[in-house]
């Protein structure tokens, strides 16, 4: 598992385009960007934020959807030992005000189609600089795919920049290598089950450890072709979008949001060969495939998350019958241990299970009015033990304490193990 060892990941990505410079990283819509190209792009990235004042230990926020410049600009932030701070893109104005004061981001990166919600709390920050940049920028002039809707004019901000003006003229900035893989350059924000959210404290060995273990364990390699739909702001879809690819060298194909045609003309055209989804963008799919269409036929294997509907039996058994994909539950994981705590071994699919302990993960099924472990399967609080749990919540203290026990986190989620380690 340990590769090149544990390190952060924006070294991988240095390794990767000193030995493979010309190697894809992303596909963008019929754009390739090579491995050397986005050392050198979030290079330049990291310019910009020294120039503009980023040290080791600030905060920056991306509030983007997938593009090219979400992955250039959060492995040049870390690249100067700084933290991304990812915000969804669908939060409003009073949402964003919230995590920018809680996280003291000095810089806020954002897509020009969601400044609007920037406007109405900008007073709120007067110190704050501002790239904005817009995610049809790489899109190729004669794209195979659909043509993008205009983006809004930019109003005059005196404490913002231009992606397309400010970044391909910088100086890259020196990386700081080797970077202690234990400091912080993830805050995700959680809101769990109570509460305003919470800024989760992950770490470089954190991100490393599952990319790896990850990697290993559903047989994804360098040589794979990945599809990334989900979103690069959510933890899932930023291990599978960013982690594994990078820590691997694999190229991925990236698109923006999901469209059920577009995953099918990427596959199609890339011959993707491993997919990260969640059920309903699989049942959107299929409802648009013909008996006999031949378009993802390239997929060898398709981690799903049941969200919004069920990966049911009968759904992935349709799936693999029009594709010929092999389909499964991906795994169970929170943001505190920055997901994927379990997987599904391809071999021995259990369905209504979401699998068994990823790498060296300890999972403890608790009696949390005892605190002692229950009996073979009963049921308890989920507790787990890696090298993915979180340094605890920024400036919590007290909720700090509560996830954090012995080296375990106290997920607050009920299930038990059957006799084989699977966990429901």
């Amino acid at each position: 598992m340990d590769r090149l060892g544990s390190k952060p990941l924006h070294e991988y990505l240095r390794d990767h385009a000193q030995k493979h410079p010309d190697r894809a990283a992303i596909i963008w819509y019929g754009r390739t960007i090579t491995y050397a190209e986005l050392d050198e792009w979030s290079g330049r990235v990291a310019g910009v934020l020294k120039d503009w004042g980023v040290h080791s230990g600030d905060r920056v926020a991306l509030y983007m959807g997938n593009c090219p410049q979400y992955l250039m600009t959060f492995l040049g932030t870390q690249k100067l030992g700084a933290v991304v701070s990812p915000v969804s893109p669908s939060f409003k104005s009073w949402e964003l005000e919230y995590q920018l004061q809680d996280s003291g981001a000095k810089v806020l990166v954002a897509d020009r189609r969601l400044i609007a919600q920037w406007l109405p709390v900008r007073r709120t920050f007067p110190d704050m600089r501002v790239l904005v940049s817009d995610y049809r920028d790489f899109v190729p002039e004669h794209t195979p795919f659909t043509a993008f809707g205009e983006a809004p004019e930019l109003p005059p901000l005196c404490e913002a920049g231009e992606w397309s003006q400010v970044v391909p003229s910088a100086a890259p900035a020196p990386t700081l290598f080797h970077v202690p893989v234990d400091h912080v350059s993830l805050m995700m924000y959680t809101s769990g089950s109570t509460g305003m959210p919470k800024g989760a404290m992950l770490t470089y060995e954190n991100a490393w450890y599952k990319a790896a273990a990850g990697s290993e364990a559903n047989g994804i390699g360098s040589e794979d072709i990945l599809l990334t739909v989900m979103p690069l702001s959510h933890i899932a879809g930023l291990l599978m979008g960013l982690g594994v690819p990078i820590y691997l060298g694999a190229t991925q194909v990236l698109l923006h949001q999901f469209n059920p045609e577009a995953v099918i003309q990427a596959v199609g055209t890339y011959q993707c060969s491993f997919w990260y989804s969640v059920a309903p963008m699989n049942r959107a799919v299929l409802d648009c495939l013909d008996s006999g269409d031949v378009r993802m036929r390239s997929l060898r294997h398709n981690l799903c998350t049941s969200f919004g509907i069920p990966l049911t039996e009968a759904l992935g058994r349709e799936w693999t019958q029009k594709t010929g994909c092999v389909i499964h539950e991906a795994a169970y994981g929170l943001t505190e241990t920055h997901t994927a705590d379990t997987y599904m071994p391809a071999g021995d699919v259990r369905w209504g299970t979401v699998g068994k302990p990823v790498g060296d993960t300890v999972l403890r099924i608790v009696d949390p009015d005892t605190g002692h472990d229950t009996r073979p399967g009963e049921a308890g609080e989920i507790w787990v033990k890696n090298r993915g749990a979180f340094k605890g919540y920024w400036n919590q203290p007290e909720a700090t304490q509560r996830a954090l026990r012995e080296g375990y986190v106290l997920t607050g989620d009920i299930g038990h193990l059957d006799p084989d380690g699977y966990l429901y």
